[in-house]
């Protein structure tokens, strides 16, 4: 619900300061300026994990994401992106 108001530079640069809301979500951010609006809706906070290995997390098109596939099903949390 806070507005904070910016204005672009000569080069249509802008910057803005958000005050972090909560974990959680899901939030929506709207960018309003005088002929357009932008919406953009479903928008989680929190922490980011990043999973790497070698061949053990490999998901890719040859084995069509089964693993993952095979979980979707049974999830039940709906903070998870």
């Amino acid at each position: 619900k806070d507005t904070v108001k910016v204005r672009a530079d000569g080069y249509a640069k802008w910057k803005a300061a958000l005050k972090t809301p909560e974990a959680g979500g899901p939030y929506t951010i709207t960018f309003i300026a005088p002929d357009n609006k932008i919406v953009l809706e479903d928008v989680m906070i929190g922490e980011v994990w990043l999973c790497s290995g070698q061949s053990n997390m490999v998901w890719n098109s040859l084995n069509k994401h089964q693993e993952m596939l095979d979980e979707l099903p049974t999830i039940n949390n709906n903070q998870i992106r």
